[in-house]
């Protein structure tokens, strides 16, 4: 790599490495958890590349150091992969107080900027720094996003000058090395966010981070007991236009348990409805929790099927027993009596919070040989 350009060779080479190295590591994860682990790790492994390509000298090192904070001022959009990193690294390394104090530069940071374009956010840009600066330096260095490891500068004079200028687009010579590897890296997980069923939309920072912190527990006790319910039993489905009925195999009876598990779309609400579920995994050893993660992936399936949004409601009919003792404790859902039937009967509704999973384990009924 010269500090010009990089060749079409190189360009797929790295494409090729990169895809490799991410496959590999996601191959067998299914919890939302392992994933991230693994992603911070690819994260790692491209930093690794452009740093042993800049001490080879075969790329021009940035003029960059610990401290230096110019480029920290101005306006960052990120993935939604890269944000849930970050709300991660968050969730794991920040002391209560740290999150209060973090909550409120988001607030600060979102009333100044409301409404304004690039030119006036810069004219501001000394009151709205990133909401993980501190004393100059980043309080999530090791998960910050692939943009901010791409824009390093190669002259430090230059970034002075540009950030006392009255210029918002002030050009800075950069590495195209790095811009190029990091963008390569990035362009992955905005593939593996639309496998995930993520939005791929890129979001500024403080807007990315609130919504993080505001989901419902995105990774709650079912990220824990799916890949345990995955490794004991197999879903299939069968779809007829907007009905879909699901079956269920135990690996360990090595026979099917359940069949007209049906969940159906009412395309003008965009709402699911789930006509029956009564998995009888009950009656299988070691049980608990396993029907509510069947539950959730059923429904979790069904939704990336149907093309439902994120929260979309979830309807169904059941007794009032049951669902005092399954649906109602199901919190990632929120299930409520929506009206009282007759004979014990009750409508329930609730809401469907996306976690970062694909469904690729489930498939089509008559593709399925045991």
């Amino acid at each position: 790599m010269t500090e010009s350009e990089v060749t079409a060779g190189q360009q797929d080479q790295l494409q090729i490495i990169l895809k490799d190295v991410l496959h590999k590591k996601i191959k067998d994860s299914n919890a939302g958890e392992t994933i991230l682990v693994h992603l911070r790790e690819i994260m790692e492994f491209v930093q690794d590349i452009v740093e042993q390509v800049e001490a080879s000298g075969q790329s021009p090192s940035v003029d960059c150091s610990s401290g230096c904070s110019y480029c920290c001022y101005s306006q960052v959009n990120i993935t939604p992969v890269e944000s849930l990193l970050i709300h991660a690294f968050i969730i794991e390394n920040f002391s209560a107080v740290e999150l209060k104090g973090l909550k409120a530069k988001i607030r600060e940071n979102l009333f100044l900027t409301a409404g304004k374009t690039l030119q006036d956010r810069f004219t501001i840009k000394e009151q709205a720094p990133c909401i993980f600066l501190k004393e100059d330096k980043c309080s999530v260095y090791s998960v910050r996003p692939f943009i901010c490891r791409a824009w390093n500068s190669l002259d430090h004079k230059a970034c002075v000058s540009a950030f006392h200028s009255d210029k918002h687009d002030s050009a800075i010579d950069a590495s195209p090395m790095r811009n190029y590897v990091f963008q390569t890296a990035r362009d992955l997980f905005v593939d593996l966010s639309r496998q995930m069923g993520l939005e791929t939309g890129t979001l500024d920072i403080p807007l990315a981070i609130s919504k993080c912190l505001k989901m419902v527990n995105p990774f709650s006790f079912l990220m824990v007991q799916i890949p345990i319910f995955l490794k004991r039993f197999e879903i299939s489905y069968a779809q007829d236009s907007s009905c879909i009925e699901y079956f269920l195999y135990s690996k360990e009876k090595e026979k099917q348990i359940s069949r007209s598990l049906i969940v159906s779309h009412e395309i003008y609400s965009g709402s699911i409805y789930v006509s029956k579920f009564y998995p009888e995994i009950y009656k299988e050893l070691n049980c608990k929790y396993l029907s509510a993660a069947c539950f959730y992936m059923i429904i979790h399936h069904a939704a990336h099927i149907f093309h439902t949004a994120n929260h979309c409601c979830v309807n169904l009919e059941t007794e009032n027993s049951v669902f005092e003792h399954f649906y109602s404790r199901l919190n990632d859902f929120d299930f409520k009596i929506f009206h009282p039937r007759p004979l014990e009967k009750v409508s329930l509704r609730g809401h469907y919070h996306s976690i970062p999973m694909g469904t690729e384990m489930i498939k089509a009924h008559d593709c399925i040989t045991h």
